[in-house]
């Protein structure tokens, strides 16, 4: 995955053009699992659902690493912005997501 980080994120925050440096490949290797809920023999069909997995790759985005801080424009935020919407959204994890007035980043 490649990313376009904002170089300038506190001049974005008061209206200035972005200003980005794309970065990448970070690459994640994806697994699957399938977990069997019911298996009904009369009717020969199996009723299951999938655990799906993304583990980072170090050796193939060497030197990027995942604990990178990357800063991008959250696009659906900058419309709902534009179109005057009142947003307050707060996800605190690994992905911080935040917006308060008219700051339209998030750091990833």
């Amino acid at each position: 995955m490649y990313m376009f980080s904002v170089q300038n994120p506190d001049e974005v925050a008061n209206g200035a053009k972005p200003r980005v440096k794309e970065i990448g490949p970070y690459v994640y290797r994806e697994f699957r699992e399938k977990v069997v809920l019911e298996v009904d023999d009369e009717k020969d069909t199996a009723s299951y659902y999938q655990i799906i997995t993304y583990k980072f790759d170090e050796e193939l985005s060497k030197p990027l690493k995942d604990t990178d801080v990357v800063t991008i424009v959250n696009p659906v935020l900058v419309v709902r912005h534009l179109c005057n919407s009142p947003v307050h959204i707060h996800r605190t994890n690994r992905f911080t997501y935040y917006l308060q007035n008219k700051n339209t980043l998030c750091t990833l």
